[in-house]
């Protein structure tokens, strides 16, 4: 239920889906991409190779975006152009599992909030997610910002702290390091609601806090 000024494009990857995504795209007559290389950098990469437009925004396909998510990324980056602003990212909430009430998630949320404010003003590129973010296309091409030497899955694996670099994370600091600056849209737009898939797989919601609070507040001082 988009809803924007803005001309837009919409591309979807299948990145070797399994789960009969590839059927139902082709019958709702969606742009499809096949990606056979599993990765989700590989994924992200085939889809920015081919897209026509001059801003680039990228999703996850167990996120949930508001109408004004569009508008409110684009606009982000149209505004902040003067200022060289070349990478945006917006917050995100977790849909409530079948056996996690929601309020431990808001508290989730909370925590993570004092963390990303901290990183936001020396390593914003850390605050930056795949499912909730865009940037300048041909600014992204240039720094191949895709390009890390081991392509993580979707699922990626429990418990890691000091793995290899995520493809999203990277694109971001090289964008910066080009010159380039990244923002944080705070308003409603710009917040999506995403799937607990990565908290489950890391234990549940309080040991997956203490991994990121590890990761973030230890590992990158």
């Amino acid at each position: 239920d988009t809803k924007t000024e803005y001309a837009t494009e919409l591309i979807v990857v299948d990145n070797n889906s399994t789960d009969g995504t590839a059927k139902l795209l082709q019958r709702l007559g969606i742009h499809t991409l096949l990606e056979t290389r599993q990765g989700v950098g590989h994924a992200r990469t085939l889809g920015l190779q081919k897209a026509k437009g001059k801003y680039i925004l990228t999703g996850d396909s167990d996120t949930l975006y508001p109408s004004g998510w569009v508008t409110a990324m684009t606009k982000a980056l149209v505004e902040g152009s003067q200022e060289k602003v070349h990478c945006v990212h917006g917050s995100y909430s977790f849909l409530p599992g079948a056996n996690t009430p929601r309020w431990q998630y808001s508290l989730y949320e909370l925590m993570s909030a004092m963390v990303i404010r901290k990183k936001e003003k020396t390593q914003p590129y850390l605050n930056v997610l795949g499912f909730n973010c865009g940037f300048v296309g041909q600014k992204g091409i240039d720094v191949n910002g895709y390009d890390i030497p081991v392509q993580r899955t979707f699922r990626g694996n429990a418990g890691e702290t000091d793995g290899p670099a995520t493809e999203d994370g990277m694109m971001a600091m090289r964008l910066q390091e080009a010159g380039g600056k990244i923002k944080a849209v705070a308003s409603a737009g710009a917040r999506v609601w995403t799937s607990d898939r990565r908290l489950q797989i890391d234990g549940g919601v309080f040991k997956a806090l203490l991994l990121r609070i590890k990761k973030h507040l230890y590992k990158h001082k």
